[in-house]
């Protein structure tokens, strides 16, 4: 099968997943259509192709590129190359994987949110089906358009599955674009609370982005690697406790990779992690406590590390393998049912 990936915000999480997702699915033949603040791995892809400038460009760069491979299914990976794949009819069936609707960010304002969720209501019309990585994405797939199919397809970690950690954790860890999305700031105020009662326990914040947000970080005492590769993540994550601060998201590898590693983790109290084995904290205070006893008390230790192992259900290489085999195979049979009738008609 021939598939055609468009990406707008190639690098961090969504580079990650789409080449997991190209490593799960081998059997196809993937194309890129990118652009975005990293450089692909062309080995990975039969092709390579970056998107023009301007909205305008890229939604006919879309078209034309599916015309000269004949792909068998567009990608669309995030809300802009949403956009560009679902602008106008193409001659394939368009999947779209929002990696996280923008419209639940609980930081715009309603009438913003609004207009974000009508744009993803119309584009619906054009979408053959939506891949989705949580319980409460799938909800709001849904609630977007009921007829449109959607698909399960987990995340897979990329670091190699270790023993779960028995010792009391040596930094406190979050992997993710330095964005708001993200919120630095939680994670620096964690760092500060935790720092007057335990002085020297390191904050690291592996990730890049905007710069406001990077020297709050570093005010609160937080280190900042930058992008890693998954050798040093690996390496980073051994001994520590995994503390995910974003605002919303769909369901993050970041965690994943925490959980194959075998760490305690800690996560925000969002809608993606409710119905997963993860713990959760409410608020900056919350989640400082929380950390305080995971590092004093073994057997809560004990407890979050076994709960943590648990988000791993589900999201082998193997399993993710036969999801997309499936996913793919019926958006192209029901494609090719639906020209046929159309033909017919």
């Amino acid at each position: 099968m021939r598939i055609l990936h468009v990406v707008e915000c190639w690098g961090a999480g969504v580079r990650r997943a789409v080449d997991a997702l190209v490593v799960a699915a081998d059997g196809d033949e993937h194309h890129l259509l990118w652009e975005g603040e990293e450089t692909p791995d062309e080995s990975m892809f039969a092709s390579v192709q970056r998107l023009p400038r301007g909205t305008l460009a890229r939604i006919s760069a879309v078209g034309e590129r599916t015309v000269a491979l004949r792909a068998d299914v567009i990608h669309a990976h995030s809300s802009w190359a949403g956009l560009y794949a679902r602008a106008r009819k193409l001659p394939a069936p368009v999947v779209y994987e929002p990696h996280c609707y923008k419209f639940d960010d609980p930081q715009l304002a309603l009438p913003v949110r609004s207009v974000l969720r009508g744009a993803e209501r119309i584009l619906a019309v054009r979408t053959s089906a939506v891949f989705v990585l949580s319980d409460h994405e799938e909800q709001l797939a849904e609630g977007l358009s009921p007829r449109v199919p959607r698909y399960r397809v987990s995340n897979s970690p990329t670091v190699p599955i270790t023993t779960p950690q028995t010792s009391a954790p040596t930094r406190v860890v979050m992997i993710g674009r330095v964005s708001g999305q993200k919120d630095p700031g939680f994670f620096g105020r964690v760092a500060r609370q935790v720092s007057a009662i335990h002085p020297g326990l390191p904050f690291v914040w592996v990730g890049d982005g905007d710069a406001e947000g990077v020297d709050t970080l570093r005010a609160a005492g937080v280190t900042v690697t930058g992008w890693l590769d998954a050798g040093a993540i690996r390496a980073l994550l051994d001994g520590a406790l995994y503390l995910h601060t974003a605002r919303y998201e769909g369901f993050p590898i970041s965690l994943l990779d925490a959980a194959a590693s075998g760490c305690a983790i800690l996560a925000r109290d969002i809608a993606a992690f409710r119905g997963s084995p993860v713990e959760t904290v409410t608020d900056e205070s919350d989640a400082a406590a929380r950390v305080m006893t995971l590092l004093s008390d073994a057997s809560a230790f004990s407890a979050n590390v076994a709960r943590s192992r648990a988000v791993l259900s589900g999201t082998s290489p193997a399993e993710r393998k036969s999801e997309l085999a499936a996913a793919y195979t019926e958006i192209v049979r029901r494609n090719v049912g639906e020209r046929q009738r159309s033909t017919e008609e």
